[in-house]
C-alpha cells in the first residue's frame, strides 16, 4: 500500500468519471492498467477504481467513445 497522492492520475480519472457519469474506453483501459500494474496503488485509489467498475457493472455509468 502507498500513500495517496491527491493529484494522482487515477484520482483525476475517477473523479472525472464520477462527476460526469461517463467513462471512455480509454479511461476504462487506463484504470484496468492501474489495477494490473506492478506499481503499487493506494487503498483509496483501489477503492475508487472498484467503485467505478461496480457502477459500470450496475449500469450507472455510460460508456462513450
Amino acid at each position: 500500500m502507498t500513500l495517496s497522492n491527491g493529484n494522482s492520475p487515477v484520482r483525476q480519472i475517477t473523479e472525472q468519471i464520477l462527476s460526469t457519469r461517463k467513462i471512455t474506453r480509454t479511461a476504462q483501459q487506463q484504470l484496468m492498467g492501474a489495477l494490473l500494474s506492478k506499481q503499487a496503488i493506494s487503498s483509496d485509489e483501489r477503492a475508487m477504481i472498484d467503485r467505478i467498475f461496480d457502477q459500470l457493472h450496475r449500469g450507472l455509468l455510460h460508456v462513450v467513445d
